[in-house]
């Protein structure tokens, strides 16, 4: 007996029904039996790209099958991999309770988890007094510490992805483009670590133990340590509590430096500058980041 009954041919198909509790809950009502835990409905959770969905105490996440014209298997490889890996060294995450794949109409990888009760970083960032930011950036630091270490490589490489990121970067005036190339050129090798790289607002959540729990590995990868400073533009906004808390006392020029390395070798760079700092087109060549980003550390925040 099939139980999710709805037809997928293309990723439209799958756009149209990937939060549709209906059609997903007698599928997770299968998964949750299969590894014996109570199935108590389910409820939307922040969208992306697979179905999550919130079932009482646990989350489900559902990705999506080969049908919706995307192939996830590795998605859902890196992220099993990267959750346990957090897990074992003692970063805050939620516990993976089930995981397999479940042959249906189509076959669909999943993941079960803790729900963690509080409120994403993005949500509590604009209530928090400086001492609480300045606390939370100090636990994220702590749970990077331990999460960015040396790591065997874990997912293949992907051309395709590497000459999107490219093209991405062809919205800045050329000089820029050239002057960041020559950069990355010249940077001098660094032993590869295990980096999250999607450490935005909505995959923080402040739980209500007081801790600080990170969310949604499917972007980790191995990677120079410092290309994880680049979200905490996004993440901080250049706020003096969240940086004191995350760098101790810092010297101004060389968090500079870090900041506008950072985001000029990470792929979604150019997200970050557009979203948190300025329009791609302002930035004639790399000095003017190092401007930009200097002027936002120097007022306290963007």
């Amino acid at each position: 007996m099939e139980r999710f009954t709805k037809s997928m041919d293309g990723w439209a198909d799958w756009g149209r029904v990937f939060q549709d509790t209906e059609a997903f809950s007698p599928l997770a009502e299968e998964i949750f039996r299969r590894h014996g835990l109570p199935f108590a409905g389910l409820s939307r959770c922040a969208p992306g790209s697979n179905a999550v969905f919130r079932a009482g105490g646990f989350v489900v996440k559902i990705f999506a099958p080969l049908q919706s014209g995307v192939d996830t298997r590795e998605d859902f490889a890196v992220e099993r991999f990267a959750m346990k890996r957090a897990q074992a060294l003692g970063v805050p995450v939620p516990a993976v309770r089930g995981e397999g794949c479940i042959q249906d109409r189509y076959a669909f990888n999943y993941l079960i988890l803790d729900h963690i009760a509080g409120i994403s970083f993005g949500a509590g960032r604009a209530a928090w007094t400086a001492q609480e930011k300045e606390r939370y950036a100090a636990c994220l630091r702590g749970a990077v510490d331990k999460m960015d270490t040396p790591c065997p490589p874990f997912r293949k490489a992907d051309p395709a992805a590497r000459e999107r990121a490219r093209a991405r970067w062809g919205a800045f005036p050329r000089r820029f483009q050239a002057q960041r190339e020559a950069l990355l050129a010249q940077a001098g090798q660094t032993e590869p670590v295990f980096v999250h790289l999607d450490l935005n607002p909505d995959n923080l959540i402040a739980g209500e133990d007081g801790q600080l729990y990170l969310l949604d590995f499917a972007d980790a990868n191995v990677g120079a340590a410092d290309v994880e400073l680049a979200p905490l533009a996004e993440l901080f906004r250049f706020e003096q509590p969240f940086l004191a808390g995350y760098f101790g006392q810092y010297d101004r020029r060389e968090l500079t430096e870090k900041f506008v390395r950072a985001l000029l070798m990470h792929d979604y760079g150019y997200n970050i500058i557009r979203d948190s700092l300025c329009a791609p087109q302002e930035l004639k060549q790399v000095g003017d980041l190092y401007d930009r980003v200097g002027e936002a550390l120097d007022k306290g925040g963007v």
